[in-house]
């Protein structure tokens, strides 16, 4: 059994997830509770569901990324259906921002936005320390059709009350008496115990409805709705000030029951003003969120806390009075007095509560103390840059298995100097290095025990020029055949001493992950991305020419303010500068990157569905974006592979736009296998065939002997019959610029950093 699971989903099984493995590192005396569990995003969420729950745990923390959202989503919403007082808590770059607009924010208790290593055990501290009947029973649950609503639908401010004199009131009776509602209204609300009206003023209280249902009837008139609030609002509240009945609510206790239900769903389906709980009834100032009535939110204040009130004090029976006296606040003046009426409410009745709230400067008055902290959580918790010098490292959660079997990922520091739009790490502008002393031992463990392929997370490797020579001298005196370092490195940022460095290393056990993006200088500068062409030109073929180092490159489709021309420019370029691989990647709206900016201007229209690609600009169309990602996939198939490299550079040999060249190849693929699968090799080298052969007026002779030296050089036996004409024992093989993909630096590609939960 585990009081605290860590559920995280990763893209597939060769990847693990680093945030996960931070936060348990970080637990402290909470870690022996703690159990992390591990699925890819094939799982059924059923099953995923089922070996969560088995554990029993009272705290569930899952992991959102952009590759994983809608599985958890779907996760997170079963886990509520069937273990409702399980706390789930949220973190991850995903759910970060834009918290309050998704969907899954819906089924979470807490969010933790930002890197939390330091904020997560604190919470885990604090909900394992409260009641564990605090929990929302499924009944207060609204319905699950209901969703989060858009941050443009929130309380602007704390003056305005959201009416609007020039549109109608609804009327309705609900029970004896009558109700006026209007949509995104402020409420004052009073709701009291079912004994809270002494004896004496029931007669009284009888005759007043009475006389109010003789006289008045709808539709009712603005005169007849200031008679009403004359005769009951502040009649009834005299009376309840007088504190009759049981007066259960003086029991501090009883009445965080109360605090608690109040906030439960504060900035979710309503906003929280001015608020008190009082021995015998309750004053809430709140404003509601479209969609969400009035009426559906005090049956779940109402029902809740009658049910945690009943059972602690082992009683039956309603607890509150049907009615509930609601007023809408029309103008600021009126939002002010009743403020001021809830914080002196206590004050003039002579007493002292332990339960009151301000959506503006909670419990200011000196007649009442602050909420306990059990009832006061931050449902959504924003979490600072961590300090690096004081978290623990999480190397030692990698297991046995892990090692042997998937990806490492480690880092030595985090933050990154520069600002491009389209990614996240712009946001994180302060550079923090791990200390040598704790980060190299750590490194040292991880060789000791096997592990050989490290994935450096690191935005930007290169910034401190002194520091990455330090981690490559560390790994470089302690080679062995199979160690591959994977780092990502800005490429017009390399000197000499770094390249002599590089030098000195032998093949196989550095790769570059160099983010080119654009060759457009004018979309370069709109989206604040650094480029120094010439640098850039320089460096890489240096590194090509002087190291043995592996170099994936990476170009973005869709940038605002760039063509189908400007892109194909950029991508001859880079060619041209013979990286070992291209990665082609279709811009993203990651959330909270500032690209989005950009959107209006360029008409940029992204997919609502995770990854949230871009669909198409005003300068690229959707069809011509479809082609982009079927190119991009059928690069990956045909050159990325390493399986075809003497036969894929016959598609645009002596072409002046290579990227012409495998387009054609790319849109022709397509229209044969109506597919971006993964193609048999075996298929795709007959279609390689065809293509160039019978459709570019390739020499057959050629390109059969291209295609029998890639199949020799994977060693295979089983030589096709379509390929044995054209390999004869001293077959000459067709010459190629592009050298093997070299097996130790293929690692699985996982999102960027992951320490946010």
């Amino acid at each position: 059994m585990a009081k605290i699971i860590l559920a995280a989903f990763n893209a597939r099984y060769a990847h693990t997830s680093f945030g996960a493995r931070y936060l348990l590192a970080n637990l402290g005396e909470l870690k022996d509770q703690a159990k992390l569990l591990e699925f890819d995003i094939a799982v059924q969420p059923r099953t995923a569901v089922e070996k969560i729950l088995a554990h029993h745990p009272q705290i569930v923390a899952l992991g959102c990324y952009i590759w994983n959202i809608e599985l958890v989503t779907k996760v997170a919403a079963l886990l509520k259906a069937i273990s409702p007082e399980t706390k789930i808590i949220l973190g991850g770059p995903e759910i970060s921002y834009e918290t309050k607009e998704q969907e899954i924010f819906q089924y979470a208790d807490h969010v933790i936005c930002g890197e939390g290593e330091v904020e997560f055990p604190k919470l885990c501290h604090s909900l394992l320390a409260a009641p564990h009947e605090n929990s929302v029973p499924q009944a207060a649950r609204l319905p699950d059709h209901i969703t989060a609503v858009p941050q443009a639908a929130r309380l602007p401010d704390n003056t305005s009350t959201g009416f609007n004199p020039f549109e109608p009131i609804d009327q309705s009776r609900r029970k004896n008496l009558p109700h006026w509602t209007q949509d995104e209204c402020t409420y004052f609300i009073t709701f009291r115990l079912a004994d809270s009206i002494a004896q004496s003023h029931l007669k009284n209280y009888e005759e007043l409805r009475e006389k109010w249902k003789e006289h008045h009837q709808p539709p009712y008139s603005k005169k007849d709705q200031k008679r009403f609030e004359e005769l009951f609002s502040k009649q009834i509240d005299g009376w309840l000030d007088e504190g009759a009945g049981s007066c259960c609510l003086r029991e501090k206790e009883l009445a965080a029951h109360v605090a608690e239900t109040l906030q439960l769903f504060d900035g979710e389906r309503y906003e929280l003003d001015e608020w008190v709980v009082m021995p015998n009834h309750v004053h809430v100032l709140v404003r509601p969120f479209p969609r969400f009535k009035l009426s559906t939110i005090l049956h779940t204040w109402k029902s809740y806390s009658a049910h945690a009130i009943n059972k602690k004090m082992n009683r039956n029976g309603p607890l509150w009075q049907p009615e509930s006296y609601d007023h809408i606040v029309r103008n600021q003046e009126g939002l002010v007095r009743i403020r001021n009426y809830i914080r002196q409410n206590p004050e003039k009745a002579g007493l002292c509560v332990d339960f009151a709230g301000s959506r503006r400067a909670a419990c200011d008055t000196n007649s009442t103390t602050a909420v306990p902290q059990a009832a006061r959580l931050p449902r959504i918790i924003k979490a600072d840059p961590v300090d690096v010098m004081q978290i623990q490292l999480p190397y030692n959660e990698y297991t046995d298995e892990d090692i042997a079997h998937r990806a490492i990922y480690v880092e030595a520091s985090r933050g990154c100097p520069f600002r491009c739009e389209y990614c996240m790490s712009s946001l994180d502008p302060e550079m923090r290095y791990f200390p040598e002393e704790t980060l190299f031992p750590a490194f040292e463990n991880l060789l000791a025990r096997g592990a050989r392929a490290f994935k450096f997370v690191d935005r930007t490797f290169n910034i401190n020029i002194a520091f990455a020579l330090n981690v490559l001298a560390f790994f470089r005196e302690r080679y062995e055949p199979g160690v591959m370092l994977h780092f990502e490195v800005i490429p017009d940022h390399l000197p000499d001493e770094l390249i002599e460095a590089l030098k000195q290393c032998p093949p196989g056990m550095l790769q570059f992950e160099i983010g080119i993006q654009t060759f457009n200088e004018e979309v370069a500068h709109r989206i604040q991305r650094p480029l120094n062409i010439e640098k850039i030109e320089t460096n890489m073929r240096r590194l090509r020419e002087e190291t043995s180092v592996h170099i994936h490159s990476d170009l973005i489709a869709g940038l605002p303010g760039e063509d189908l021309a400007s892109f194909e420019s950029s991508f001859n370029r880079l060619l041209a500068l013979h990286p070992q691989e291209i990665q082609l990647g279709i811009l993203k709206r990651l959330r909270g990157a500032p690209i989005t900016k950009h959107s209006k201007d360029w008409k940029m229209l992204y997919s609502p569905h995770a990854p949230y690609e871009i669909l198409q600009t005003n300068l690229i169309s959707f069809e011509e974006m479809q082609q982009i990602s079927r190119f991009a996939r059928y690069w990956n198939l045909t050159v990325n592979n390493g399986q075809f490299i003497h036969t894929a550079p016959l598609i645009w040999k002596d072409a002046p736009s290579p990227f012409a060249e495998f387009m054609q190849w790319s849109n022709w693929l397509y229209a044969q296998t109506n597919s971006t699968g993964n193609l048999h090799l075996l298929r795709l080298a007959k279609l390689l065939l065809e293509f160039l052969a019978s459709v570019k007026g390739v020499n057959e002779k050629l390109v059969g002997e291209a295609l029998w030296s890639d199949y020799q050089r994977g060693n295979r036996s089983d030589i096709p019959g379509f390929l044995k004409k054209f390999g004869p024992k001293e077959s000459k093989q067709a010459a190629s610029d592009t050298p093997p993909v070299p097996q130790a630096a293929r690692l699985p590609r996982q999102a960027r950093h992951q320490t946010d939960l």
